[in-house]
C-alpha cells in the first residue's frame, strides 16, 4: 500500500471513531499551529498542541481522552495542510504526486462514504448520518485550504469533483460529487446568513467554476428524458440533485460578484 493511502485510510479510520465535536475542535486548534510542522511530531502531543482548546465553541468540557482523539485527528490533518502549504517550496515530481493523491484519496474515500451514510425523506432531500456530517466538515475544510493555497495548480479537490460530476463519469460518482457540491454550498450559505469570519470567503469554488456550470448543465440535460406527453418531461433524481446544486452555485457566484463591487 502506498503511503497516500495509508494516511487516506488512518484519517478516515481515527475519523471513524471521533465525535463531531473532535473533528471541529481539531481543524479549530490546527488554526493556532505554525504551518509545516511534521505529522509524527502530533503523534505524541505535548502540552502545547494538546491543551489548546480546553472546552468546545459550545462550551463542552474536553477529557483526557477527547484530548487524545483531538491530536491523533491533528496529527493527520497535518499531513493535508502540508500538501497545500507549498508557498516559497520547490517541490520534487514525487512531492506533487504525493500531495495530489493524498488530496484526491481522501475526498474521493469521504464523498463515498458520505453517501453511503444517506437516506432519502418523502420529498426526496437527503437525511445526512451523523458519520456523514463528520466527513462534511472534513470535505468542507478541506476545500477551504485549497481556496487559500497561494497556487492554483494544487486544485486537487476541485479537479476531482469535476471528473466526477462530467456527464461521461459513472453515476455513483456523479451522485456522490454533486450531493457533496450542493452540500457544500448549504454549509456555505449558512455561513453567510451567520456572518462568521469564514463566510468572507466569497465563494466556495475559487477555480474551475465555469466548467463546474457546464459540467452540471450537461448532466441535468442528460437526466431529462420526455414523456408521451410531449408536453412534458422527467427529470431523473441524478438531473434534479443536479438542477439544484447548479442553482446553488449560481447564487454563489453572484454572492461573489456582488462582494466584488
Amino acid at each position: 500500500m502506498t503511503r497516500d493511502h495509508d494516511s487516506a485510510g488512518r484519517l478516515l479510520r481515527v475519523l471513524g471513531d471521533c465525535e463531531l465535536f473532535h473533528m471541529e475542535a481539531a481543524i479549530e486548534s490546527l488554526r493556532h499551529v505554525k504551518s509545516g510542522i511534521r505529522s509524527e511530531s502530533l503523534l505524541k502531543p505535548s502540552g502545547n498542541y494538546v491543551n489548546v482548546l480546553e472546552c468546545t465553541s459550545e462550551g463542552r468540557v474536553l477529557s483526557l481522552s477527547d484530548h487524545k482523539r483531538i491530536a491523533r485527528l491533528q496529527a493527520l490533518l497535518t499531513a493535508i495542510v502540508n500538501a497545500y502549504d507549498v508557498q516559497g517550496k520547490v517541490e520534487t515530481d514525487e512531492e506533487v504526486a504525493f500531495s495530489r493523491n493524498l488530496i484526491s484519496t481522501v475526498a474521493g474515500a469521504a464523498m463515498m462514504q458520505s453517501i453511503r451514510d444517506c437516506t432519502s425523506s418523502r420529498t426526496n432531500c437527503c437525511i445526512w448520518s451523523p458519520k456523514a456530517e463528520k466527513l462534511h466538515v472534513l470535505l468542507d475544510w478541506m476545500m477551504s485550504r485549497e481556496n487559500a493555497a497561494v497556487i492554483f495548480t494544487h486544485d486537487y479537490f476541485h479537479q476531482l469533483m469535476l471528473d466526477w460530476i462530467q456527464p461521461m463519469a459513472e453515476k455513483q460518482n456523479q451522485l456522490a460529487a454533486c450531493l457533496t457540491l450542493f452540500e457544500l454550498l448549504q454549509r456555505h450559505r449558512h455561513k453567510l446568513t451567520m456572518l462568521t469570519s469564514e463566510s468572507k470567503n466569497a465563494c466556495v469554488l475559487v477555480t474551475l467554476v465555469g466548467l463546474y456550470l457546464d459540467a452540471l448543465r450537461a448532466v441535468v440535460e442528460r437526466g431529462v428524458v420526455q414523456t408521451t406527453d410531449s408536453h412534458r418531461v422527467k427529470p431523473s433524481k441524478l438531473a434534479l440533485i443536479a438542477l439544484e446544486t447548479l442553482a446553488l452555485l449560481c447564487s454563489d457566484v453572484a454572492a461573489r460578484a456582488c462582494d466584488s463591487f
